[in-house]
């Protein structure tokens, strides 16, 4: 089910248990229906070895309202570096796609650095995980 996956990539990212993933993010801009979608090729590097890798797409309205928010939401009374830094990083603006997709990348970046290094709160790793929809992991053994 996907809330298994959810859980089990939440209990990988977190710094303080003994396994810990790394995210990586990448967008890219194309058209389609009418809309700007944006194509998140997503990476997170497992233990042994392992990296599950995927891509999943959404509006820049999607991002915005189910990601961007809730970060800045739950990275508001974070005083790290990595959570300041993320809170400050430029997120995309409406307008055309060069630009909006170069905001974009630089966010995805700002938000892989700083879950990977921690300074996110566990609910919104959860969050973000679940919003980027990753497949079925393999068997961890």
């Amino acid at each position: 089910s996907r809330a298994a996956v959810s859980s089990q990539l939440l209990r990988i990212s977190n710094p303080w248990l003994p396994f810990r993933g790394i995210l990586s993010l990448f967008s890219a801009a194309m058209e389609k229906d009418g809309h700007t979608w944006y194509l998140l090729q997503c990476k997170l590097d497992l233990p042994s070895n392992r990296t599950l890798s995927w891509l999943v797409e959404h509006r820049l309205l999607h991002l915005r309202e189910q990601l961007y928010q809730p970060s800045r939401h739950a990275l508001e009374s974070e005083t790290g570096e990595m959570a300041v830094r993320l809170r400050n990083a430029p997120f995309a603006l409406r307008g055309g796609p060069p630009v909006t997709s170069n905001r974009l990348r630089g966010w995805l970046a700002q938000l892989a650095e700083c879950m990977n290094a921690g300074h996110c709160p566990p609910s919104f790793v959860s969050l973000a995980l679940r919003f980027l929809s990753p497949p079925e992991p393999p068997r961890l053994s």
